[in-house]
């Protein structure tokens, strides 16, 4: 598939996908990007560990959204499986794939970064909510984040709704 010019390919680590099943918006993730991967290890944590209700969702949305790949044992997830076990799959699986990876994990990103690794947050995911006419504006989704366990400084925070050309509450 030829990504389209404003839209790529990513692995996407957990976080994100529990975070945005907890606010209704995980079907965003399927417009902000061409091709959703996720590594063995993600689909596991997403589906076995993870008990909420909706986990009916979040596994409808990898059948049909999401292309899963084998775990990986090389030498880049050797080097960072530090961050988790989960992350350094998902950052392996992105440098073998040459894509971007859709990480919150503050480590984790860093880790990806070393590696040159394009990094994408809950943030993007949010701003194409907005853009499609998903929300009206993101800060209800931010703050439904927080609610839900989803770590998000207040300092963070203020920065997404500035860069969203909200104000904050």
């Amino acid at each position: 598939m030829t990504p389209t010019p404003n839209r790529c390919i990513v692995v996407a680590d957990s976080g994100p996908i529990i975070g945005l099943s907890k606010i209704g918006l995980l079907d965003v993730m399927s417009s902000t990007f061409d091709e959703i991967h996720i590594p063995q290890a993600i689909f596991t944590e997403v589906t076995s560990r993870y008990t909420a209700p909706n986990i009916n969702l979040i596994q409808a949305f990898i059948r049909t959204n999401v292309i899963i790949h084998p775990d990986r044992d090389d030498d880049i997830y050797h080097a960072v499986k530090c961050h988790g076990n989960g992350e350094g799959q998902a950052i392996s699986l992105a440098c073998a794939l040459g894509c971007g990876a859709l990480i919150d994990d503050l480590s984790a990103r860093k880790a990806a970064m070393e590696y040159g690794v394009p990094l994408y947050g809950i943030f993007l995911v949010l701003m194409q909510a907005k853009k499609i006419g998903e929300v009206d504006v993101i800060a209800p989704s931010l703050n439904a984040l927080v609610e839900n366990g989803y770590f998000l400084s207040k300092a963070l925070i203020a920065q997404m709704l500035k860069l969203a050309g909200e104000t904050q509450d």
